[in-house]
């Protein structure tokens, strides 16, 4: 059987070196994953509506406003029957 441990691939690196990068490799590939799950994306923008409605509800629209508003009468026209 031929030996694996002086091929070109891996001339220069310790098993332990090799092991050590690949554990590297997969704590980084592991955190991007984390921050791109789209369950985290879903759930951040529920938060940011959240926020915006409960801002929105905090300070509401003046109720005194100085447009004008249509009649109400029972005929349906805005000028009145």
């Amino acid at each position: 059987m031929p030996d694996h441990s002086e091929s070109p691939e891996h001339a220069g690196y310790s098993e332990d070196c090799v092991q050590q990068e690949v554990t590297e490799l997969q704590a980084k590939s592991g955190t991007a994953a984390r921050i791109f799950d789209l369950r985290r994306i879903i759930d951040g923008l529920f938060v940011l509506y959240g926020v915006i409605v409960t801002i929105a509800d905090i300070n509401p629209p003046d109720a005194t406003s100085t447009r004008p508003r249509a009649s109400t009468s029972t005929c349906g026209r805005a000028s009145g029957c």
